[in-house]
């Protein structure tokens, strides 16, 4: 193999790594199966207060969509996770932690899907709503 070889070999090879890498943060967050959606509060009642690690949600498939309150001390009420407008695709599942919701994603139709996270604080006063989306491919 001569030099000129070697370079262009060594080029694609860095080039796939780096796009390996660039993609594995969501392959990690969303797996075939299933998916994790952190939520995070860092204030409670200001708009913009409730953030997800993920958002657009990306889904190629039929998965368990599963959203996780990571700060301590919030809770999702009955409607945690609320489609808007309601669409029969998103089937709400028994969520075993009040800080967790349970969604099975059919994936019936291709789209950008909005939803509206509501959490209450350990008073049960309700956060200001997040408003992030589900993006079926």
């Amino acid at each position: 193999m001569n030099n000129n070889s070697s370079r262009r070999l060594a080029t694609t090879a860095a080039a796939l790594l780096g796009c390996f890498v660039a993609a594995s943060p969501a392959q990690e967050q969303c797996s075939p199966g299933n998916c994790r959606i952190a939520v995070t509060v860092t204030n409670c009642q200001a708009p913009g207060g409730i953030t997800v690690d993920l958002d657009p949600v990306p889904v190629d498939s039929p998965r368990n969509m599963r959203w996780e309150i990571v700060t301590p001390g919030y809770v999702f009420p009955a409607n945690g996770i609320d489609f808007s407008p309601p669409n029969a695709q998103f089937e709400p599942k028994n969520s075993p932690k009040a800080n967790e919701v349970h969604i099975f994603n059919r994936k019936t139709q291709n789209g950008d899907f909005y939803y509206y996270i509501n959490i209450t604080d350990g008073s049960g006063n309700a956060c200001a709503r997040a408003d992030p989306t589900v993006r079926n491919n």
